[in-house]
C-alpha cells in the first residue's frame, strides 16, 4: 500500500472519529434540554441510553484511529510501545512517535 492510500485511510479514520465527536456533542447539547422538558421519564432514560451508546462508539472509533499504522514503521504513529496499555497518547502528533515521519509525507525522505 502507498504513502498515499495510507494517509487516505488516515483521513477516513480521523473524519469518522470526528463526525462521531460532533454528533455526541451536538445530541448532548439538543437533545438534553429538550430531555428534560419534554420527555415523558421513559424517554428520558431511552435519550440517556443512546447518549451511553454514542459515548461508546466515540471510544471504539477513537481506538481505532489511535492505532492507525504509520506508513514508514508500520507501528502506531501516535502511539509508542510504553502508551499501548493507557489513553494518553498525542491526539494531534506531528510527527510519527516512533520513527519520527512527517504527517502527510509522501515517501521515506521526507524530514
Amino acid at each position: 500500500m502507498s504513502y498515499t492510500e495510507k494517509w487516505d485511510d488516515y483521513k477516513k479514520r480521523s473524519r469518522v472519529y470526528w463526525f462521531a465527536v460532533t454528533i455526541f456533542v451536538l445530541a448532548l447539547a439538543i437533545g438534553l434540554p429538550l430531555a428534560v422538558t419534554k420527555f415523558s421519564a421513559t424517554l428520558f432514560y431511552v435519550y440517556l441510553f443512546a447518549l451511553g451508546i454514542a459515548g461508546f462508539a466515540i471510544c471504539v472509533v477513537g481506538y481505532y484511529r489511535s492505532y492507525w499504522k504509520c506508513p514508514r514503521c508500520q507501528k502506531p504513529f501516535f502511539r509508542t510501545p510504553q502508551s499501548l496499555n493507557t489513553n494518553a497518547y498525542p491526539i494531534f502528533a506531528r510527527h510519527c512517535v516512533n520513527c519520527g515521519l512527517p504527517k502527510w509525507a509522501e515517501n521515506d525522505d521526507a524530514k
